[in-house]
């Protein structure tokens, strides 16, 4: 789930080229909220549609479709350049959405989160015990 307390907020709406099963939406356009918190430095998430689905991506990986560079073929999210238009592929295990997104905004929503946490310094303000406890479940001894 998205994160509670968000550092970075960037609204934009993306034309829909795909969504597998369905394609009733397809050449419509939707909205886009991309959200960035310092507390989960790695990731950025993106709320899709007007029921806003959330999508974690790795920050790295948005800055490097924003830059140009190929995407991982495993990823379940890939950003590709287009120009000045991002495709963004969402692949869950049952479905298939494809995103066009204007280049602008993302690009500014990757600079703001750089700017909020440089890399490098993620690990930073990471409280990796409180990490840990929070992903397993209570243990009694």
């Amino acid at each position: 789930m998205p994160p509670a307390r968000v550092d970075v907020r960037v609204e934009t709406t993306a034309l829909v080229r795909e969504w597998v099963p369905t394609s009733e939406a397809v050449g419509t356009l939707m909205p886009v909220v991309l959200l960035y918190a310092v507390s989960d430095p790695y990731a950025v998430w993106l709320l899709v549609g007007a029921n806003e689905s959330p999508w974690a991506v790795g920050r790295d990986a948005l800055a490097a479709g924003v830059d140009g560079d190929p995407p991982s073929p495993a990823a379940d999210v890939r950003v590709e350049r287009h120009g000045d238009r991002l495709l963004v592929t969402l692949v869950p295990p049952a479905d298939r959405l494809v995103l066009d997104v204007p280049r602008s905004p993302v690009a500014r929503f990757v600079r703001r989160t750089f700017v909020a946490v440089p890399r490098g310094w993620e690990s930073q303000g990471v409280d990796v015990d409180e990490a840990i406890a929070r992903m397993r479940p209570e243990v009694s001894w």
